[in-house]
């Protein structure tokens, strides 16, 4: 009976999302963004996500007072948005 209910609610799994680029491209590709030094050197945690219909990564640095967020299109490559959040 358990199985049963468990089958009936579980949520689907997740659809494993295809990219062109691999984390470690994309961490150099986000390198060239435009950060200042001390911000750029930890950049190292990426993840992908689709947007709008296309697959977008996001990579960042860990931080607690201030973060830089670069956001970069998939299919082209091309830095699409650069993000301060925090205090400056």
């Amino acid at each position: 009976m358990f199985d049963t209910i468990h089958r009936l609610f579980k949520p689907p799994p997740a659809k494993e999302i295809t990219t062109k680029f691999t984390e470690e491209q994309v961490l150099l590709i986000a390198n060239r963004a435009d950060i200042a030094p001390p911000y750029k050197e930890y950049l190292d945690l990426a993840s992908v996500e689709v947007k709008n219909g296309r697959v977008r990564w996001t990579v960042t640095a860990p931080a607690k007072s201030r973060r830089e967020i670069v956001f970069i299109d998939d299919a082209s490559g091309e830095i699409v948005k650069i993000k301060h959040v925090g205090m400056r």
